[in-house]
């Protein structure tokens, strides 16, 4: 890479990672505030203050070892996204220096050490990769053969499974569903609690749920435009003007493969709500509720929410679906109005996106399991 190229590319990492940074400090933020909010309601519940009660979400059954399993995951995505955020080296460990410019700088954060065989060798920042002795061909330019296909393929295509692309939606689908599993086991076997009439799953009630939820969507989706509009022009442009599309997004639209597109919409409008709504509005929520309040427990679940996905464009949109997935449940009485409203804000999105209105992405995976490169974002 020549030398104003490499320039380029070191200043967009470090921005990318001063973005990523951001996020995870909003984590911090809400983690911090439930460490001092929880004393602070203790000391007023003793002293006999009553806060704020309201909403048809149980707390009932739920106690203190409840909330340390709750601020235990919360810690854990916390760490795991700072892990991720970790400042870039280069070739020498000094800090500053942006990653090198190859295959490997489109990674899925948690599981990069996982996948790190199946990326391309290192190329030292500033020099151009060494041509094969034999085919007399660059590494970035040469076809490289897939085990799994049979065939070759071209480095970080759709039909590149060596590409954390398609092994990023794979990877987001087992992870969430095994978080999903781990919260219904420890609530219904450990905890003894009947998970589906307690979370009101067992309140169908189809036409009455989707009503509720796309009701509520529709009041929704101006305030979530306008506070993306909003956040772009005087925060994003300003400091981070060469954000990009997110790189899941770019790969829907780009793709010519239909399975990985389909993966995606699956991802995003069936997974992802189902998960991400049990553990953060299913058992987040009311455990952190029942030690505070019900808007306090809003605001940091939806600030959590947001954060985890661990996208600076998505930060403030998300933060506004977090509190009204959260109003909808407490106005239902039903995991599965916020769960129908997640699902149906996803499909929106990949609609409009479709037909190119410009309207915000679907938002990534919780931890950006979806892929994640410099100057890349929703």
């Amino acid at each position: 890479m020549s030398g104003p190229d490499h320039a380029t590319a070191t200043s967009a990492a470090l921005a990318e990672q001063a973005a990523r940074q951001l996020v995870v400090d909003s984590a911090l933020i809400a983690f911090a505030a439930l460490a001092l909010a929880l004393p602070v309601y203790a000391l007023l519940r003793s002293a006999g203050v009553r806060t704020l009660n309201f909403g048809r979400v149980r707390t009932d059954r739920l106690g203190w070892p409840d909330l340390a399993v709750a601020c235990t995951m919360v810690a854990l995505l916390v760490a795991m996204m700072a892990g991720n955020a970790a400042p870039p080296t280069d070739q020498d460990g000094q800090p500053g220096q942006a990653p090198s410019a190859q295959p490997q700088e489109a990674v899925i954060g948690w599981h990069q050490p996982a996948l790190a065989a199946l990326s391309a060798d290192t190329i030292p920042p500033g020099s151009d990769p060494a041509p094969d002795p034999v085919t007399h061909e660059s590494p970035a330019t040469a076809d490289v053969h897939d085990p799994l296909q049979g065939e070759s393929t071209e480095p970080g295509s759709a039909g590149d499974t060596r590409s954390p692309s398609g092994l990023g939606i794979w990877f987001s689908a087992v992870f969430w569903g095994t978080v999903s599993l781990a919260v219904i086991l420890y609530l219904g076997r450990i905890r003894g609690l009947p998970v589906i009439s307690w979370m009101g799953l067992s309140n169908l009630h189809p036409g009455r749920t989707i009503g509720v939820a796309l009701l509520a969507l529709l009041v929704t989706l101006p305030i979530v435009f306008a506070a993306a509009a909003g956040f772009n022009r005087f925060v994003l442009e300003p400091y981070w003007p060469d954000l990009g599309a997110q790189e899941a997004v770019k790969l829907f639209m780009t793709s010519s493969d239909l399975g990985l597109r389909i993966a995606l919409i699956i991802s995003a409008v069936i997974v992802a709500p189902l998960a991400e709504e049990l553990l953060f509005r299913g058992f987040l929520y009311p455990a952190i509720k029942r030690f505070t309040d019900p808007v306090f427990a809003m605001l940091c679940t939806a600030l959590l929410f947001a954060a985890v996905h661990n996208n600076l464009p998505a930060l403030v949109p998300l933060f506004i679906l977090g509190i009204a997935f959260a109003i909808v449940y407490e106005y239902s009485g039903s995991l599965w109005t916020p769960i129908w409203m997640h699902a149906l804000f996803n499909l929106t999105s990949i609609v409009l996106m479709l037909l190119g209105s410009g309207a915000p992405p679907p938002e990534p995976l919780p931890g950006d399991f979806a892929i994640t490169t410099p100057a890349v974002a929703p």
